[in-house]
This record gives structure tokens, C-alpha cells and sequence, in this order.
């Protein structure tokens, strides 16, 4: 097994602390809100570790004004990142992006779900169909068949 290189290795441990970290940090800020907060589904940090992409959702949450708002608080997030990454020469800068994949996921199973519904509302029926069929034959054919 090959050997990753040792930036890109970097780049993942510091892509599971940024998460880790951001993702306390959020529980804290939007811990008093009748709201839940944003979730972190992942973090991408560049191998040269100068940009962190944050991916988040919320639910029933405006994408675009969700990743206006965090992104307007980058100085914020990225002092309450410090002490967390005090070990960096140069602190990551952050993006943050609204992340699809979830609501996306919610739709394809919902689709799925109706799918296998009318497949088996189409069966149920055609069995319906072949005993009534079968009930509307004289007792003779069937013996005859059978």
C-alpha cells in the first residue's frame, strides 16, 4: 500500500480538528436559540494548509443567507479556532459552504420511498386480480388444470 504524502496527511488531521473544534464552538454559540445550530458534514483543508472549506447545513435553512452569515463572522470563528490550532504558523483561511448533499439525500429517498409504494400497490393489485380470476373459474377447470 503506497504511502499518502505526508501534506495530505497533515491536511486530514487538520480538517477532523477544524471540524471537531468548529463543531463545539456552534453547540456553544447556538446552544441558547430556539433553533438548532448549523451541522459541519466536512471540512476541506488544501495540502498547503492555507484554506479550510467548511461545508455545513440547517434545517429548514436558507442557504444563502446561512453561508452570508457565517461567512460575515470568520474573524469570530477563527478566534474561537486559535487555541485549537496553536501549533500552525498561520491560521487556515476559512470558507464556509452550504452543503447539498443532505437535503439532497432527503429528496432521493422520498422518491425511493414513493417507487416501492407503487410498485406495490401494482402488485398487490395484479394478485388481486389473478384470484378473482381464479374465483371466477368453474370448479372443473381447475381440476382439469390441477
Amino acid at each position: 500500500m503506497a504511502r499518502k504524502p505526508a501534506a495530505s496527511q497533515r491536511a486530514k488531521r487538520l480538517s477532523d480538528l477544524i471540524q471537531r473544534e468548529l463543531s463545539m464552538i456552534f453547540f456553544q454559540a447556538y446552544s441558547n436559540l430556539r433553533e438548532p445550530g448549523p451541522t459541519i458534514t466536512q471540512v476541506e483543508v488544501a495540502n498547503d494548509l492555507s484554506m479550510a472549506t467548511i461545508w455545513v447545513t440547517q434545517l429548514d435553512s436558507d442557504a444563502a443567507k446561512l453561508e452570508q452569515t457565517l461567512n460575515s463572522k470568520i474573524g469570530q470563528w477563527k478566534k474561537a479556532l486559535a487555541p485549537a490550532l496553536a501549533s500552525l504558523h498561520k491560521m487556515p483561511n476559512l470558507r464556509f459552504k452550504y452543503d447539498l448533499s443532505v437535503e439532497h439525500s432527503l429528496h432521493m429517498s422520498s422518491l425511493i420511498a414513493a417507487a416501492m409504494a407503487k410498485t406495490q400497490a401494482s402488485e398487490s393489485a395484479e394478485k388481486n386480480a389473478s384470484a378473482e380470476q381464479l374465483a371466477e373459474q368453474p370448479l372443473e377447470t381447475l381440476q382439469n388444470n390441477g
